[in-house]
């Protein structure tokens, strides 16, 4: 990945660390238990977006993703534990792999982790194969 990237991953931590939410602790300004996290969906061919994305996590509770653009992201309760992640998008092969989300108690929040934070999913066979039978047919 181009260091432009990386760059983006260190201001997005750091982002995500300023949007804890915060406890009852001396000089935090509000009480909340949301977190935030977010989850990256690349192209194993060019290493580019997948678009058209749909995530969920199973486990202990079910949580469904929001996605726009590469970016799948989660807000709401403290929800840590083992899960399955399930992404797939248009053109692409659905994968399911082992996923954990990690709460890390801060002095004034907590930091929330998905692990993996980014997937990269590979094209679908299926739609060579679609292409490859409407070729037989005469369709184009």
């Amino acid at each position: 990945m181009s260091s432009n990237l990386l760059y983006f991953d260190i201001l997005l931590a750091a982002a995500l660390l300023a949007q804890t939410s915060c406890r009852d602790a001396p000089g935090c300004p509000t009480t909340s238990s949301k977190a935030y996290i977010t989850l990256d969906v690349f192209s194993a061919t060019d290493g580019g977006v997948v678009t058209g994305i749909e995530a969920a996590l199973t486990g202990p509770p079910t949580i469904s993703m929001s996605c726009d653009g590469y970016r799948c992201s989660y807000y709401g309760e403290e929800v840590a534990g083992g899960y399955t992640l399930h992404v797939s998008a248009p053109g692409f092969e659905a994968a399911s792999v082992p996923a954990t989300i990690r709460v890390t108690s801060l002095q004034c929040g907590v930091y929330v982790t998905l692990e993996p934070g980014r997937l990269v999913l590979n094209p679908s066979e299926d739609l060579d194969a679609s292409v490859g039978d409407a070729s037989d047919r005469g369709m184009h």
